[in-house]
């Protein structure tokens, strides 16, 4: 092969052959048909793709995140057995599993990064789901439900072992990137209908933004999740909390992050999703009692905050259309009776309805299997002997996660659960404000970013169930973050991230 070096007297010929073949290469792919030429560039893509994820899986974390939302629209479109999400995840793990299995210092492979109390009650939380599969009636709806807390559990470990700055950057921005072009998606049907049914429509001129999550309600979810982290991020650039970095040159970055912040938190507002709205504002309060060091004043102030609402509310300064979204559902239980069977059905309040009927059934699975539940995932399996009259058609979960884990795990999946997320949550409030700073500079912002996407998950999981559609990897993404080094403490020395393990 010494004939192909630069500078031998050989190389302009094999230049020219290089060339030669090129130009023909051009002529040939010219003259193919417009569909052959679409499948190559496809593939084209999808190999150069593939192969960027071998060279660095992290980039395969962040399409993963970015294919993930996609998984509603291709079930209704191509009916395929796997979403291009999952495929993503399934290729990306394969590189990290072949990565870890070519080092050759067995110690480094045995110094995995995670915290016990996490891990620890994560597995836990695994166990119980897998005991309800003997109660379970449907082994493949027990199966899937296990596999996405498993997945939750991978992805964690995995991002949390992600050492690199650029890794990190990878990850997040994939995040930030998918609930972007799905805000940008959204706030178009909001506007433009975008295809969205006829029973989106808001007061006649607008549409419920759904994105491809064929919902709004999960689309919602998705948004409130991600704008705190958005927004942690451009505080974080405008004040060079990043590595390596100065406080003005986070100054564009900080304005682009911030305009993608607002993005995603008017996408979620054009959601319409009243649980949506209720669980940001509990995120809101969580994130400024705890960047405040002093609770009593941040209470005081958010107090001040719902009482001006009410008051504009009072004095119908509220579109009347939000007035009726936040409240108008409250009009069905004055009556002092919640029972579904005695409500007034109309259209205004079918949805509401709708949404306790199912409560009720979980109810009453709660009563006949209350230690371990019907089987994860049975919820659906299970409805049609605990419906009420009317509500023929199951929705495939109980609208209420707490409901729905108890109605499936039994009290034993849900204590466990709960568990698990009061952990999290009291972790993340540690890392965020570090050991007893009272800065606010001191604060790790992108934590209390992650702080803000528990608390609205928590929150809006009281009226849905936000594990659908891939949403699920979310949270094991996030839970990695929180544990990775460069989170935990952000400082100028790369080197001493690297080397900060935690266990």
């Amino acid at each position: 092969m010494q004939f192909l070096r630069v500078g031998d007297r050989k190389s302009p010929v094999i230049r020219l052959m290089v060339v030669g073949l090129a130009v023909a290469l051009g002529v040939g792919i010219a003259l193919l048909p417009i569909p052959v030429i679409g499948a190559g560039l496809a593939l084209g893509v999808v190999a150069i793709g593939l192969g960027c994820v071998v060279r660095e899986p992290a980039l395969g974390v962040g399409l993963t995140m970015v294919l993930a939302p996609f998984a509603p629209l291709e079930k209704e479109l191509l009916q395929l057995p796997v979403d291009s999400g999952q495929i993503m995840l399934a290729v990306t793990l394969a590189c990290y599993m072949g990565r870890s299995l070519l080092r050759r210092d067995p110690v480094e492979l045995a110094r995995v990064r995670y915290d016990k109390g996490t891990l620890g009650l994560l597995c836990l939380f695994v166990a119980t789901s897998l005991i309800s599969f003997f109660p379970a009636a449907d082994f493949n709806a027990w199966f899937r439900e296990c596999l996405k807390w498993v997945e939750v559990t991978v992805l964690y470990l995995v991002v949390a072992n992600s050492d690199g700055l650029r890794q990190r950057r990878l990850i997040i921005g994939g995040v930030i990137l998918s609930a972007v072009v799905q805000g940008g998606l959204g706030l178009y049907q909001f506007v433009f209908r975008g295809g969205a049914p006829d029973h989106f429509a808001i007061s006649g001129r607008f549409f419920r933004a759904f994105g491809t999550f064929q919902q709004p309600n999960p689309f919602g979810g998705f948004m409130g999740m991600v704008w705190p982290v958005a927004a942690a991020l451009a505080v974080t650039a405008f004040i060079g909390q990043w590595p390596g970095t100065k406080r003005h040159a986070g100054r564009l970055p900080g304005v682009a992050l911030g305009i993608c912040a607002l993005l995603v938190g008017a996408a979620m507002v054009a959601s319409w999703s009243r649980g949506a709205w209720l669980a940001a504002a509990v995120a809101i309060a969580g994130m400024a009692i705890v960047v405040s060091r002093r609770p009593g004043r941040a209470l005081v102030l958010l107090g001040a905050l719902a009482i001006a609402v009410v008051s504009l509310n009072a004095v119908a300064l509220l579109p009347a259309s939000v007035s009726d979204r936040l409240i108008g559902f409250t009009s069905q239980f004055t009556g002092g009776d919640t029972d579904v069977r005695y409500l007034d059905l109309n259209g205004g309040s079918f949805a509401t309805i709708e949404r306790l009927a199912h409560w009720q059934a979980a109810e009453g699975m709660i009563t006949d299997h209350p230690w371990f539940g019907v089987g994860f995932g049975n919820y659906e399996i299970a409805y049609p002997l605990y419906r009420t009259l009317y509500w023929v058609n199951g929705l495939g979960h109980a609208h209420n996660y707490y409901l729905n884990i108890w109605a499936e795990t039994g009290v034993v999946g849900l204590a466990a659960y709960c568990a698990f997320w009061f952990y999290v949550i009291a972790r993340t409030v540690r890392v965020a404000v570090g050991n007893g700073a009272r800065r606010i500079r001191d604060t790790n912002w992108i934590v209390l970013g992650i702080l803000g996407a528990w608390l609205h998950l928590a929150a809006h999981n009281i009226v849905d169930n936000l594990y659908v559609a891939n949403l699920f990897l979310v949270v094991g993404v996030f839970l990695g973050l929180v544990e990775s080094s460069a989170l935990v403490k952000f400082n100028d020395n790369e080197q001493h991230n690297n080397g900060n393990r935690i266990s």
